[in-house]
């Protein structure tokens, strides 16, 4: 990963801008009452330039404060023999980050240049992201769109697949945040578990292949079918264990 000390500043002033709660993100976009049709509207501009089986509509927020000379990386870990790869995202000194890596989460303005958020490793998500950049038409009508509907501060976009089993047949991702290492790490599972409570969404897409997101301690899943699909959490008091 090469950044310049301006590029890693412009970032690191985007990232902290970023709400740092997710219920308070979420409230923000719930106030207005035109929530559905711009995320609806939003959602066909991504399908019309072919871009729905891989990028989805994100709602801006942030896991941790970015501290300087850092940016956060997400890369796939199994924690012990025979259990299933989980994907864990922690702030990483950019001397120390990989140079492998593609952004993955990203903000987006009037004029359609995009701020990246955080990056990834994988490989499946790496060749979405060129396909993403590559289309300049894409961000400025989705750029244009968001800020003529005013919400460039509360929505993104978000690439979703990511490579092997972790994009195969596969609709529920549960997310935990380890507040004592400072990461956020996502268990892929097969099915929704039973008891997720409220939830709130943080990923909208027309794919049935999503991936999940969200931020705090939290149970975050996705739901597909016919219609709008979604991402989401919940807060919890406890150590969430994959089932």
């Amino acid at each position: 990963m090469l950044l310049t000390q301006s590029q890693l500043k412009a970032y690191r002033t985007a990232y902290n801008s970023l709400p740092d709660d997710v219920d308070a993100a979420y409230a923000k976009l719930l106030k207005n009452p035109a929530r559905l049709k711009i995320i609806r509207g939003a959602l066909r501009i991504i399908k019309k330039h072919d871009a729905n089986e891989f990028l989805g509509l994100f709602l801006l927020h942030r896991h941790f404060v970015c501290a300087p000379g850092t940016v956060f990386v997400e890369r796939r870990y199994t924690p012990k023999r025979g259990h299933a790869p989980v994907l864990v995202t922690q702030a990483e000194h950019i001397s120390k980050a990989p140079r492998r890596v593609s952004a993955h989460r990203f903000s987006i303005v009037r004029d359609g240049k995009v701020q990246p958020l955080e990056f990834t490793t994988d490989a499946i998500a790496a060749t979405a992201y060129k396909q993403f950049v590559v289309d300049e038409r894409l961000s400025q009508e989705l750029g244009n769109y968001l800020a003529a509907n005013g919400a460039s501060s509360a929505l993104g976009v978000g690439i979703f697949v990511r490579t092997g089993t972790m994009g195969k047949a596969t609709s529920v991702f549960l997310e935990e945040t380890d507040f004592e290492d400072r990461s956020s790490v996502v268990h892929v599972l097969p099915r929704l578990p039973h008891e997720v409570g409220r939830a709130v969404p943080t990923l909208w897409t027309f794919g049935e292949n999503a991936y999940g997101c969200c931020t705090g301690q939290c149970v975050a899943y996705c739901s597909h079918g016919s219609g709008l699909g979604y991402c989401g959490h919940r807060k919890t008091g406890g150590h969430m264990v994959c089932v």
